[in-house]
């Protein structure tokens, strides 16, 4: 089974450094983004690799308020640039409404605080998700 790539968006860095720990590194490449903007620019750098070799993300988590891009708009550059990457919107307070209006637009949302049990579930059924894609 190949690796797992997840990138965390706009977390908090004690938040984003807990979640990073909790993961097996022999399961998991973690990467940390302290903005939306810088995460773009490395996924648009990862689509212009040669042809055969696509390293993308499997799971990217954000927060629904960052600052230059909100985690709806993040989403939706996501889904441009690979519709087939699990977006994860984080939020303090979640309503149904908000769950949704980003279930709509192909999201999941996870309520603030993330907690490491949590997030490896979810990962977990992520990887149920994506495993047939392998």
């Amino acid at each position: 089974m190949r690796k797992r790539r997840v990138a965390l968006v706009g977390l908090p860095p004690d938040t984003s450094t807990t979640l990073c720990r909790a993961l097996d590194p022999r399961r998991y490449d973690v990467d940390q983004f302290g903005t939306p903007v810088s995460f773009l620019h490395v996924l648009g750098n990862l689509r212009a690799t040669p042809p055969g070799w696509s390293p993308t993300y499997d799971l990217v988590l954000c927060r629904l308020d960052m600052p230059g891009i909100s985690g709806v708009g993040l989403l939706l550059q996501v889904r441009l640039a690979d519709p087939k990457i699990t977006v994860v919107v984080s939020c303090p307070t979640v309503d149904d409404e908000l769950v949704s209006d980003l279930q709509t637009l192909g999201a999941a949302v996870a309520q603030e605080p993330i907690e490491p049990e949590v997030f490896r579930s979810l990962l977990e059924r992520v990887l149920v998700l994506t495993a047939r894609a392998d």
